[in-house]
């Protein structure tokens, strides 16, 4: 995932785990936001808000982890859009599980789960939007459930 896919998807960056000379290339435009690469060297300054990579010895990206700060914590846009000073405990309104959710090139075992077509997972994360978060597809295995108030999770402060 680029950069530019990651803060689309409402992913946050904190400007201040960046070094000082990666903002001024960035300022400058000599950054390449459209990159997995660049995305790689975020993750090991720590500067999304709420993602954390772990790198094997030989420096390759073996998992990711996500914190409640994902959610739970935005940034004040003061940088560009998308990144800027941590706002801790500021729901982050512009996170898109299910967008996130919906990169992942194999949603089988979630269909599986659910005894649904992938089609269909896809359509439903596609329906939660900015700022909310389904829980019922994946705690209680309802795709969807017509006799059932909506209880999506906003994040709204």
């Amino acid at each position: 995932m680029s950069p530019t896919t990651a803060l689309g998807a409402g992913l946050k960056v904190d400007v201040d785990a960046l070094p000082q000379p990666l903002k001024e290339d960035l300022r400058k435009g000599k950054v390449d936001l459209h990159g997995p690469a660049t995305t790689l060297a975020l993750l090991k300054l720590n500067a999304f808000v709420g993602i954390n990579g772990s790198f094997d010895k030989t420096g390759n990206l073996s998992s990711v982890g996500i914190t409640c700060a994902g959610c739970h914590s935005t940034v004040d846009d003061s940088f560009a859009p998308g990144i800027g000073h941590r706002l801790d405990s500021w729901a982050n309104h512009d996170l898109n599980v299910g967008a996130i959710v919906n990169l992942s090139p194999d949603l089988t075992p979630v269909a599986n789960l659910l005894n649904v077509s992938e089609p269909t997972v896809r359509t439903v994360l596609n329906s939660w939007g900015p700022g909310k978060f389904d829980a019922g597809l994946f705690l209680d295995g309802k795709a969807f459930n017509p006799h059932q108030v909506n209880r999506r999770s906003c994040n709204r402060n």
